[in-house]
């Protein structure tokens, strides 16, 4: 959104992190349809490491059975009990993945500044009121 910094401030401030990915997909693929495959795989990848990133984050962890294991376990009330366990080289494979799709998305930013980069169009006249006839 580069030409509406305001636009795309609203809506990074007001959208949640799904609705803006969803945003993300839906700039991309208006402006390079033909990208349609590409576009899809890194937008599915998106979601999932931000998947995989809140399983990180917000469960409950613990040290594994091993020096670099860690166990995890969600019990939250009225919800499915959910156990996983994960090694430390785990971990830093969805770091890396994390940055290469920030790598990607840097790509995208670039590719999407060329396509669209024009003049910019005549600045409409500002409006202003009318002014009054002196009365006769």
């Amino acid at each position: 959104m580069l030409n509406q910094p305001k636009t795309a401030e609203f809506l990074l401030k007001n959208l949640g992190s799904d609705r803006v990915v969803g945003v993300l997909k839906s700039i991309l693929l208006d402006v390079a349809p033909e990208e349609e495959p590409r576009i899809t795989n890194l937008i599915k990848t998106i979601v999932d490491l931000r998947t995989e990133r809140n399983k990180i984050l917000h469960w409950t962890w613990s040290k594994g059975l091993e020096d670099d294991e860690a166990i995890s376990a969600s019990a939250r009330p009225f919800r499915e009990f959910h156990y996983s366990s994960k090694k430390a080289r785990q971990i830093q494979q969805s770091a890396d993945e994390m940055a290469n799709v920030s790598h990607a998305l840097m790509e995208w930013q670039q590719f999407l500044h060329k396509r669209l980069a024009r003049p910019s169009p005549d600045k409409p006249a500002p409006l202003t009121p009318p002014t009054s006839s002196p009365s006769p």
